[in-house]
């Protein structure tokens, strides 16, 4: 058969059944998964000890990796921490500290560039 470059009518089947019979599927394999979950072994104390282990892996995974990376890219580690902890940014780089930033920024701007 030579490829015309023309979508028949068999093609068009396909191209619409499939996406909507997966979603279908998808949509019924959740609902019926989640029917049938049990959430009182999260509560228990067994479970707990095991999350908190998987929440602080995660968290300083995120936080040494970003700082790293960010002075492996030549920054200091006061910087590179503020990037690992994004959230507490505010935190790590006070808004003075900022401000002192942009204004030698700009200066430098205008020093370079006198109109």
């Amino acid at each position: 058969m030579a490829r015309t470059g023309r979508l028949g009518a068999t093609g068009m089947y396909v191209v619409i059944l499939v996406p909507l019979t997966a979603g279908w599927l998808t949509d019924w394999i959740g609902v019926s998964s989640g029917l049938n979950t049990h959430l009182g072994g999260i509560a228990g104390g067994a479970i707990l000890p095991a999350f908190g282990l998987i929440l602080l892996a995660g968290f300083a995974g995120k936080y040494f990796r970003c700082a790293l990376a960010m002075r492996g890219m030549g920054f200091g580690w006061r910087e590179s921490y503020a990037v690992g902890a994004l959230p507490l940014y505010k935190l790590a780089l006070p808004e003075r500290l900022e401000t002192r930033t942009k204004v030698a920024e700009v200066s430098e701007l205008v020093r370079t560039n006198p109109s």
